[in-house]
């Protein structure tokens, strides 16, 4: 049942428009409040927002996640943290909001605005394993790599969407995301069994972006994808939604 959303990364990552690269923070307020302005006078998306719940839970349901779109919680699964675009943070990860202030991500709730992203507009809640999450570090403004530590590095699920340099990479790809080391899992995990898992976060927002830093809140602000990375009236989601019903169809034959 993983097979169409594993061969729908690479076709999102492709389609850097829907998500384009930032540089800065003052370019992203700016460019943050020029989405609301144009979203202000346009009720049609959010009297939408039913089908694209749907989208996600079914997205969900298929890759044997848990989803919720806001407050509550409920029985976490033991399937993994893939989601829709594979990706998720674990908790204290910081995310920046429009008025400057970072928040945990755990904590971000519906209708709260984010820098770059917008509105948001879902929240997820999913389990991870050791095998699945990374440490992403940024790099200084010089170049310089910094060391990988639970503090100063972003913690989050390998197939997550990440802005490096001039382009969207998966963070199993990027060239500063390296796996968490032994002492590092007994830290987060308090165990050293690797098969346990931790819950981690992730939000949609209406423009598909997150600017975040680790918990610390030290290191450079990266820019990541958001759950779904495209908007729900995207070709991809189309495709993703046909692929996803055949696979329902040939398991169930």
């Amino acid at each position: 049942r993983r097979a169409p959303q594993q061969e729908q990364e690479q076709e999102l990552l492709a389609s850097n428009e829907a998500i384009p690269g930032t540089e800065t923070e003052e370019s992203a307020e700016e460019s943050a409040e020029e989405t609301q302005e144009v979203t202000a006078g346009s009720g049609s998306d959010s009297s939408c927002w039913v089908i694209c719940c749907g989208l996600l839970c079914l997205i969900a349901w298929v890759a044997g996640v848990h989803i919720f779109l806001g407050p509550g919680d409920a029985d976490a699964s033991d399937s993994g943290a893939s989601g829709g675009s594979g990706g998720s943070f674990a908790a204290g990860t910081l995310v920046l909001a429009r008025d400057g202030a970072w928040r945990r991500v755990e904590e971000v709730q519906l209708g709260e605005e984010l820098a770059i992203g917008g509105r948001v507009t879902g929240r997820m809640e999913f389990e991870a394993a050791w095998s699945e999450l990374m440490l992403y570090t940024p790099t200084t403004r010089s170049g310089e790599l910094l060391p990988a530590t639970l503090g100063s590095s972003v913690v989050v699920c390998d197939g997550h969407a990440v802005w490096q340099h001039s382009g969207w990479v998966r963070v199993r790809d990027a060239l500063s995301a390296v796996r968490l080391t032994d002492e590092q899992w007994l830290s987060l995990a308090s165990t050293d069994n690797k098969s346990s898992k931790i819950r981690v976060f992730d939000l949609d927002v209406e423009r598909h972006r997150l600017q975040v830093r680790a918990s610390d809140g030290l290191g450079d602000t990266v820019d990541f994808a958001d759950f779904s990375e495209v908007d729900r009236s995207h070709t991809l989601v189309k495709d993703f939604e046909a692929a996803l019903l055949a696979s329902l169809n040939a398991n169930e034959l």
